[in-house]
């Protein structure tokens, strides 16, 4: 397993008055090396937290998007094995975002029960 990479500076955050955050975030792209990329949660960056939120978001509604095009395609008999060759590969992209973010979004749901 690959070291996580460190994204933000090592400030602390105002805390008083926000819910406990984890440790480190998933981040929902990845990192130089093509890794997992993190943020530490005491960063000072929110902008960088509503960044991921809002990719994060667009990424399940595009899995949402490609999976209404992909089902009428696979039962249309006619259709190319070319064709499906594209929607499966669309479908594989979008199933590794939505369990990335699952994973990012389980972490953070296990950290707000644990504190």
């Amino acid at each position: 397993m690959r070291e996580p990479t460190s994204t933000t500076r090592n400030e602390k955050a105002p805390t008083e008055g926000l819910r406990q955050a984890p440790a480190r975030r998933l981040l929902p792209w990845p990192g130089e090396d093509g890794g997992p990329a993190y943020l530490s949660a005491d960063s000072a960056n929110r902008d960088l937290f509503t960044l991921a939120d809002e990719l994060e978001n667009a990424q399940l509604a595009a899995g949402d998007a490609v999976l209404r095009c992909a089902r009428p395609l696979i039962a249309e008999p006619s259709a190319t094995v070319r064709e499906l060759r594209f929607a499966a590969r669309r479908l594989a992209e979008c199933l590794g975002d939505a369990l990335r973010v699952a994973e990012s979004r389980g972490a953070r749901l296990a950290e707000e029960s644990a504190a």
